[in-house]
């Protein structure tokens, strides 16, 4: 499994699509995303807060939900 996250990482480095990654093995138990976003990796990288579960999704864009009338609700923990 080590070599499958590695080969991952490196395939998805320049594609924005690492944190899907990153949240799959964090619910499957592999890693603790809390801790890898928490750590300061420079400059340009510092460390962030990763609030579970609040932040496996995103915020839904107000104009979506309005236009849905009713049938959208935003996602828990962003009202």
């Amino acid at each position: 499994m080590t070599d499958i996250m590695h080969e991952r990482r490196v395939e998805l480095s320049g594609e924005n699509e690492r944190h899907q990654d990153l949240m799959r093995w964090d619910k499957a138990g592999l890693i603790d995303i809390v801790a890898h976003y928490k750590k300061d990796r420079g400059p340009f990288k510092p460390g962030r807060n990763f609030i579970k579960p609040k932040h496996y999704y995103f915020p839904l864009p107000q104009r979506e939900i309005d236009l849905s009338n009713g049938i959208l609700k935003q996602n828990p923990n962003y009202n």
